[in-house]
């Protein structure tokens, strides 16, 4: 989870990048198979904090 989890803020993406929503839904569905038992629950820390990258709160601010 915390591999993903950095490669993901230091990706360089932005939002405003094309194809950054389906960079995300890899992000995301990396890290759902890393763990599946932490995305079983909504209200996990792991599954709260990834649902903040989906609905782009959380962007990468680069490396």
């Amino acid at each position: 989870m915390l591999a993903v989890w950095e490669e993901f803020v230091r990706s360089g993406w932005s939002d405003e990048d094309d194809g950054y929503e389906e960079y995300v839904e890899g992000v995301v569905g990396r890290a759902r198979d890393g763990d599946p038992e932490a995305f079983g629950d909504e209200e996990a820390w792991w599954a709260r904090h990834f649902e903040e990258v989906e609905l782009g709160v959380l962007v990468p601010e680069g490396a």
